[in-house]
């Protein structure tokens, strides 16, 4: 008789067990009140966890998934009227990491970049090439307005072993929020020549620098980008060259290098 009596009381038991575990699984799901619509078609049912206004705007979907977009990339966002648990979603990846839609261009960049000019006649000579490696750092407060410091090295003319180190400052443009699109640089300061007695220079003095480029940035990353521009280089400087034994005294030689010069880079920010 006991064991009869028993029997319902297990079961109302293990009933009354599984209705709680499957209110608390209920309470512990997160809640995703929101549709955001995106331009190129995608939606999703997701809880926002960070928006921030005019840059970027972080989601979770159902499984805990994680997706951050740029603001330009959403069309809409609007809230249900209660929370929907979602089924497992399969996202296509491609345009996370690498978008062409930019986050706006703002904050602290770092840049370094090498270049080249084939040898050249006529406007841009006397034929001869240059050589740098260049880098420095900077501030990118809207895509208008860029300021940053740079140096390096430059290689002028290799048979003469004209070189220069440069110290400069620079400004940068931005026309378009895109990873992938054209931008403005131009480069303005003073290059200091450097004595290089194996080839005769007992004495050398800088002058005025002055570099504008048009270029094509390309994103490797959200915050990693390649750089190409092509643009001018002007640069003064002043060389005095021990003569030969046969020529008694000095020859003083003052120099405006004009190059056109191509430039790979990349920028991080």
């Amino acid at each position: 008789m006991t064991g009869r009596m028993n029997k319902p009381w297990l079961l109302f038991t293990l009933a009354f067990c599984l209705l709680g575990a499957l209110a608390l699984h209920a309470q512990t799901e997160p809640a995703y009140t929101d549709m955001v619509y995106l331009k190129n078609g995608s939606m999703f049912k997701a809880r926002i966890i960070d928006y921030r206004q005019g840059d970027t705007i972080t989601i979770e979907i159902a499984g805990g998934h994680i997706l951050k977009f740029a603001e330009s990339e959403i069309e809409k966002i609007q809230q249900v009227g209660q929370a929907v648990v979602e089924q497992p979603v399969y996202i296509r990846e491609r345009r996370q990491g690498i978008s062409r839609d930019a986050y706006p261009v703002k904050g602290g960049y770092g840049f370094g970049n090498s270049a080249f000019s084939g040898q050249t006649d006529g406007v841009f000579g006397p034929t001869a090439s240059i050589i740098n490696f260049e880098a420095g750092g900077g501030y990118q407060f809207n895509q208008w307005l860029g300021v940053g410091l740079g140096t390096g090295y430059n290689l002028y003319d290799n048979d003469r072993g004209e070189s220069v180190i440069p110290l400069y400052a620079e400004t940068r443009i931005h026309p378009f929020k895109k990873n992938l699109g054209p931008y403005f640089h131009l480069i303005a300061g003073y290059g200091f020549a450097l004595k290089q007695e194996s080839f005769g220079i007992v004495d050398a003095k800088g002058g005025i620098l002055f570099h504008p480029a048009i270029g094509w940035r390309v994103a490797a990353g959200e915050k990693f980008f390649f750089t190409f521009d092509i643009g001018a280089r002007f640069q003064k400087a002043q060389y005095t060259e021990e003569n030969q034994w046969w020529l008694p005294g000095r020859t003083v030689r003052d120099v405006l290098y004009q190059r056109t010069t191509f430039r790979i880079g990349i920028q991080i920010w």
